[in-house]
């Protein structure tokens, strides 16, 4: 009676009799993209239901709702698919639901290969040519054996759980697959594999302890927030006098200094986009922007080195500034390093899939998640009723993200640090001569009291006609408060 039971229920009698461990994908990880990405395209909406004066084009807002909006699609499919088993591990062999039916035995299995593709992990199985010719694909992987031909067939057991649970996945089914075929010559290429990839644990603790050591302390770091500090201090320097007041620095002192908005770069003044994130606007904007810094730049710094560090704050923000020129109004000025320190995160959560599943790239991404997010949230008021520049901040987040892809082509697993570390240093510190350069040039012209702006001053002189007239209110603050003018368009501020 109940052996009939077994025979006529074996799905059953696995699940409840053989069944040693079941691979899930994490919910928990799923659910947050899902929210971050819901909660995104909400607020892309929103800038399409209500559209302020100042506020970048409807083109942004339909990429945030559509880039967003797909992004939750997937997220919410994978959530939903998640709450069947990913692959179960028996006693007879493995199940893989979404790649064949049945149970795949032990001593079928010819080879497997652990494999980090930075964005996803996953265990590729090859069964032997006649097994896989007798079993019955499902999905993705049919298709892929139709175009490679069963003769090459194989299949990827997607490993997007906790790193414990995918640490034990992968000891249990290469143990259980040496067990099998111990007698085999074809074990030893299987025992290779458990001897280098299965132990995670001890590859993640000699790389942390090799990364953790490597620098004691993060100089570029340090060095740019002093930077950033005597820059604003200048900045109040030369406000005095102008529109401005002793604590936040006026328009007139942004333009002065380099601060980059369409209207001059289009007279060819480009050269702000290096100089636009050295500055800023308020001393609250500065507190945060070298908060989120050294967040961010006493642990990045010490993993890729000071090279890559300074190279990834460079080329985010100038992809920040950018992105903000792509569509901001022209004569929205916008100034501020987050930008680029948005890209450092980016980075940095990127980059966290060079490191063995464990706590160093755990403690990455969580630091990355937690400070990533709330600076893209706040999008329509800044500390001191200034606005923030959304789009440079998103327009950094996408330079840093590119930037850290090339972190992860650039370093190998048996390296400490990613190659060309002293190319990118050099790009780093043209990128500093730059900016400084530019900020020193453009004080190099003393502002002037009169309606008509500084930055007009450096450039090549139209006829007065066309010059652009500016009157500035005698409240003007440097915040986002509009500017009367009598010329085409007078420039207002925006903090990144």
């Amino acid at each position: 009676m109940v052996s009939t039971t077994q025979q006529a229920a074996p799905v059953v009698q696995i699940e409840t009799d053989q069944t040693f461990l079941t691979l899930r994908e994490s919910r928990g990880r799923l659910l947050g993209f899902f929210l971050i990405s819901l909660l995104f395209a909400t607020i892309g909406a929103a800038m399409l239901a209500s559209p302020r004066p100042g506020q970048p084009d409807a083109t942004f807002g339909i990429m945030i709702v559509v880039f967003f909006g797909l992004g939750g699609l997937v997220f919410l499919r994978r959530l939903i698919a998640a709450r069947r088993a990913t692959a179960i591990l028996t006693n007879e062999g493995v199940t893989c639901p979404a790649a064949y039916d049945g149970v795949l035995p032990w001593s079928a299995v010819q080879s497997c290969e652990y494999i980090d593709r930075g964005s996803a992990r996953v265990l590729c199985v090859t069964p032997y040519p006649d097994v896989a010719d007798d079993m019955c694909w499902k999905g993705f992987t049919r298709w892929a054996l139709f175009l490679r031909g069963k003769t090459a067939a194989r299949f990827a057991i997607p490993l997007n759980s906790t790193p414990k649970d995918e640490a034990r996945f992968v000891d249990a089914f290469i143990a259980q697959v040496n067990e099998a075929k111990a007698d085999q010559p074809e074990n030893s290429h299987l025992r290779q594999i458990d001897a280098s990839q299965a132990n995670f644990a001890a590859q993640a603790q000699a790389h942390e302890a090799q990364s953790e050591d490597a620098t004691t302390f993060p100089y570029v770091t340090a060095g740019l927030t002093a930077l950033l500090v005597l820059i604003y201090f200048a900045e109040l320097g030369a406000n005095k006098g102008s529109s401005g007041d002793a604590k936040t620095p006026s328009i007139e002192t942004l333009v002065q200094f380099g601060g980059v908005f369409r209207l001059a770069v289009d007279q060819g003044e480009w050269l702000r986009i290096f100089s636009a994130p050295l500055l800023h606007a308020s001393f609250e904007h500065l507190l945060l922007n070298c908060i989120a810094l050294w967040i961010v730049g006493v642990r990045f710094e010490r993993y890729v080195g000071s090279g890559w560090f300074g190279a990834v704050f460079a080329g985010s923000a100038i992809a920040g500034s950018l992105m903000s020129l792509a569509f901001n109004p022209p004569n929205l000025v916008s100034v501020g390093a987050s930008g680029g320190i948005v890209g450092l995160f980016a980075a940095t959560a990127l980059a966290s899939r060079h490191f063995p599943p464990g706590r160093m790239r755990a403690l990455m991404v969580t630091t990355a998640a937690q400070t990533l997010v709330p600076s893209l949230i706040p999008l329509l008021t800044a500390p001191g009723g200034g606005k923030i520049d959304y789009a440079s901040h998103f327009g950094g987040a996408l330079g840093g993200a590119a930037l850290g892809a090339a972190l992860l082509a650039l370093w190998p697993q048996a390296l400490i640090r990613p190659r060309y570390g002293k190319a990118a240093a050099i790009g780093a510190a043209l990128y500093a001569l730059i900016g400084v350069g530019e900020v020193i040039s453009n004080n190099d012209v003393p502002a002037q009291p009169t309606a008509r702006p500084t930055h007009v001053q450096s450039l090549p002189r139209p006829p007065q006609s066309n010059l652009p007239h500016y009157t500035l209110p005698e409240s003007m603050t440097g915040r986002r408060a509009p500017l009367k003018h009598a010329g085409p368009s007078a420039p207002t501020a925006r903090k990144n």
